[in-house]
This record gives C-alpha cells, structure tokens and sequence, in this order.
C-alpha cells in the first residue's frame, strides 16, 4: 500500500535547517573558545588591535618630527631675512665672513661709525624695521612643548639686541652730542655682546629641532 499525498498535510520548511546549522556553528565556536581552541582567533584580535595602536603612535611620532623641523625652518629663515638682513643693511660694505667674531664685528661698527660720524644714525634708523620684524616673527613661532624654554630666550636675546641698537642709534642722532670714541665705545660693546648671545640662542635651538627631525 502506498501513501499518497494528501492536499493540507503539513510539512517541515526547509528553511529551518539553514538556521539549525547556523545555531550549531556559534555553538561550536563558543564551545571552542572554552576548549581553549579559540586561542588562534584571539591572538588575531589582540595582533590586530597592537598594530591599530602601534600605528597611531607611529603617525603620531611622524607629526611631532614635523613640528621640529618646521619650527627649525621657520628659525632659519627670519634669520636670514631679517636679523643678518639688519647686518647688511647697517654694514653695507661688510661681507659677512668679515663678521666672524664679536671683535670682528665691533671694528666693523667703529670704521663705519668715525666715518660717516653722527650721520650713521640715519643709516641705523632706515634699518631698524628689519629688527622690528625680527622680534614680531619670533614671537609668532611656534614650537614643541620642551623647546619653549629656549625659544623664550631667543626671544629674550633679540630685544636685547635690539635694544643695544636702538641705544647706540638715539646716541647718534642726538643733535646735542658730537660723536666721541671713549662715548661711542661702551655702547658698541653691548651690541656685540647682544649679537653673540642672539647668535648662540639662535644655533642652540635650531640644533635642538634638528635633532629632532
């Protein structure tokens, strides 16, 4: 005798099969875990999350490179345009190999003084935006966190050399005073003291930076 199919007889859905083996595996998988099988996998998670963080760090260590060698550049070239462009301007025939040293430097500052007597106050006023820009710029810079401290004194050395200047110029350009050597001497002095002190600021911390690159 054969069964034959009868309209209304219910059957099992085939869809529930896909849904018991699925059941079945997260079982497995949790069962593994416990076993200890699932020691492959979290090895995989603890790698993938080390090397997520060793990455973050390593980005992080390329940006901080970056900050010191732009605040270097930064460094070297209001250097070069505005405080050594003061030199030039207020030592025009003066090569600046010739200034190697502050003694160098102070009889450069004599010559031109005997020469051009009370008048090389003009020349020092026509220069003086370069020293004004010069402490602007610095004070605009920035830099990392651990070179504030020796920012902050290169900042402190160019105002002092700034202000040497200034002194020697209001001295020259004082119509009540003849330029006098033994007067003059003293004051040229500072300024070749303010220069070497803003020229070894100026070397500490761009070496400082570039060792950073």
């Amino acid at each position: 005798m054969q069964l034959q199919y009868k309209p209304g007889t219910r059957r099992e859905p085939d869809s529930l099969a896909p849904l018991q083996l699925e059941r079945t595996s997260v079982e497995e998988d949790a069962a593994q875990l416990r076993r200890g099988n699932g020691t492959p996998m979290m090895l995989s998670l603890v790698l993938a999350t080390v090397a997520t963080f060793g990455g973050l760090e390593w980005l992080g260590n390329i940006d901080r490179q970056q900050a010191y060698a732009h605040a270097a550049d930064q460094l070297e070239t209001i250097d070069s345009q505005q405080s050594e462009a003061f030199l030039r301007c207020a030592l025009p025939n003066v090569q600046r190999s010739q200034l190697s040293s502050t003694q160098a430097l102070h009889n450069a500052i004599e010559v031109v003084s005997e020469r051009f007597d009370k008048f090389y106050g003009r020349q020092l006023a026509h220069c003086s935006h370069y020293l004004d820009d010069l402490n602007t710029e610095l004070a605009a810079v920035s830099v990392p966190r651990d070179m504030k401290l020796q920012l902050d004194s290169l900042q402190h050395a160019a105002r002092l050399f700034r202000r040497a200047w200034d002194n020697y110029r209001v001295y020259l350009q004082d119509p009540e005073q003849r330029y006098d050597y033994v007067q003059a001497t003293p004051m040229i002095e500072k300024v070749t003291l303010a220069w070497a002190d803003y020229r070894a600021q100026q070397d500490q911390i761009k070496g400082s930076l570039r060792g950073h690159d």
